[in-house]
C-alpha cells in the first residue's frame, strides 16, 4: 500500500483557505458551545447562567 501526501508550505495560496476554514469552524464550535450550556454552580457557589436564563 502506497501512501502519498501533498506538503503545503506557509506560502501557499490554499493555506490562507485552510486557515479562514479552521477560524470559521472554531467560532461556529464556540457558538454552538454557549448556546447549549446550562446554568452552573461553580467553586464557593458562584452561579454561570446560561444565555436561556437571561
Amino acid at each position: 500500500m502506497t501512501d502519498t501526501r501533498t506538503l503545503l508550505h506557509d506560502h501557499h495560496p490554499m493555506m490562507n483557505e485552510i486557515f479562514a476554514a479552521t477560524v470559521e469552524a472554531t467560532e461556529e464550535a464556540i457558538y454552538q458551545s454557549l448556546y447549549h450550556a446550562e446554568t452552573t454552580v461553580g467553586r464557593k457557589g458562584r452561579v454561570i447562567q446560561s444565555i436561556h436564563d437571561h
